[in-house]
């Protein structure tokens, strides 16, 4: 039994991993649960209390000194599991082979610190050089009242990356998609992609850019449907301009079968 966010450290470590315990995050999201037991491929179980990170940053810390052998004796005396949830191990092997193809181009003498290997139709289309980045950032800054929330930065990115942005609570993360995004608009700096210098007033703007935000926080329109709220600001229309909603169904209950979701798509929405 590990916290989560140590999960990858352990593995790679070489600890042997029966089971993990959501440590904070959404737990009220059976989905998000249920994508995140894929993912790590172990059972996952879920705390009956909708925050636990306070708790397990409490334990770890009593582990470390000494107070705890391991955590699963207070963990077990402090919070009550109300559900367990299995991995798919079809779904598993599949994130598995996205991830070996991403490390083996991440790691390969042309990967993180060349030019990967891309093909040269999807950069075309893009717009791209074999060498310039998709999308760079310079020098943002975004002030609020009293606080600097962001400083000066700037990264980049190329077709075929991933990156990871890392930091604590209020280190400026979701400021900085924000601002990527059309959400919020930078004090300072500048957003280019393709290599143009764009500015998003509103995410309806970066959606048009096929830049995208997928966002921690679920929320919802309980008013509509699931079908509707996959496609919210973006349905697919008719050409007399009126939403396909025959199309927006179909293609809602594929997207739910791909990842093995039994939902029908078109009930209202709702977070269990």
């Amino acid at each position: 039994m590990i916290c989560l966010s140590n999960f990858r450290i352990a593995e790679s470590a070489g600890a042997q991993i029966d089971s993990l315990v959501l440590n904070g995050g959404p737990t009220k999201s059976r989905l998000w649960n249920q994508i995140t037991a894929n993912v790590v491929n172990r059972p996952l179980k879920v705390p009956d209390i909708g925050e636990a990170a306070p708790i397990g940053d409490a334990i770890l810390a009593g582990v470390a000194a000494g107070i705890y052998k391991d955590p699963i004796e207070p963990l077990s005396q402090i919070v009550t599991i109300k559900e367990t949830i299995d991995p798919d191990s079809e779904v598993h092997k599949r994130y598995a082979d996205f991830f070996e193809v991403w490390r083996s181009v991440y790691h390969s003498p042309e990967g993180r610190h060349g030019s990967a290997p891309r093909a040269p139709e999807t950069l075309r289309r893009a717009g791209m050089t074999e060498n310039g980045p998709l999308l760079e950032v310079r020098e943002i800054t975004k002030q609020f009242p009293g606080v600097v929330a962001l400083s000066d930065v700037s990264f980049d990115l190329k077709a075929g990356e991933v990156h990871s942005l890392v930091g604590e609570n209020g280190a400026g993360k979701s400021t900085l998609l924000s601002c990527m995004n059309g959400l919020q608009l930078p004090s300072k700096g500048a957003i280019y992609l393709h290599g143009r210098k764009v500015t998003f007033s509103k995410p309806a703007d970066a959606i048009r850019q096929r830049l995208s935000m997928v966002h921690q926080e679920l929320v919802l329109c309980p008013n509509l449907t699931v079908a509707e709220n996959i496609y919210l600001g973006r349905e697919p229309s008719k050409s007399g301009g009126m939403a396909d909603r025959a199309r927006m169904l179909r293609d809602a209950k594929a997207l739910l079968a791909e990842i093995k979701v039994e939902i029908d798509p078109n009930r209202p929405a709702r977070v269990a």
